[in-house]
């Protein structure tokens, strides 16, 4: 299932909602090499692999041509924050602060907590950075140094 959503069982497609699907057609097209499952608790979790840390919560994802950097932030009340670091940001400043960190890179891929909130401050991100998430659940990023594997999580609803 590589990068490649196209040919998964129906049964599990069907768990998916369309705009998880977008978020997946999206990876395809840049050619990043993943896979996705639902686990036993019923959430969505992305594998990316030969993933390179970067930084603490930024990493770059292996593609042919592409240089596609994967960045994981807290989100708060009306901030982003990097877990380690610390350094906040509010959204305003969000979409240059990540073109300024990797300038060179094709694209972004972003991912925190209440993603559909987060989204609503933004109306453009001049393409270049994706949101991973949907809904207002928690994400968690893991990352397994000696597989070289990102893994993303889709949690729990907040209410």
């Amino acid at each position: 299932m590589e990068g490649n959503f196209e040919n998964i069982k129906t049964e599990q497609k069907e768990t998916l909602e369309s705009r998880d699907l977008e978020i997946m057609g999206k990876l395809n097209s840049l050619g990043v090499m993943f896979d996705y499952s639902i686990n036993n608790e019923g959430n969505l979790v992305y594998n990316f692999y030969d993933a390179k840390r970067l930084e603490h919560a930024a990493f770059l994802l292996h593609t042919d041509n592409k240089i596609i950097v994967y960045q994981a932030l807290h989100f708060g009340e009306d901030k982003f924050k990097e877990p380690e670091s610390k350094k906040e940001v509010t959204p305003d400043e969000l979409v240059q602060y990540l073109s300024e960190k990797f300038p060179d890179a094709n694209k972004i891929i972003f991912s925190c907590c209440n993603p559909d909130r987060a989204k609503t401050f933004f109306a453009e991100t001049n393409g270049k950075i994706i949101f991973i998430g949907t809904g207002n659940g928690t994400y968690s990023t893991w990352y397994n140094e000696n597989e070289k594997m990102l893994t993303s999580v889709k949690n729990s609803i907040i209410d």
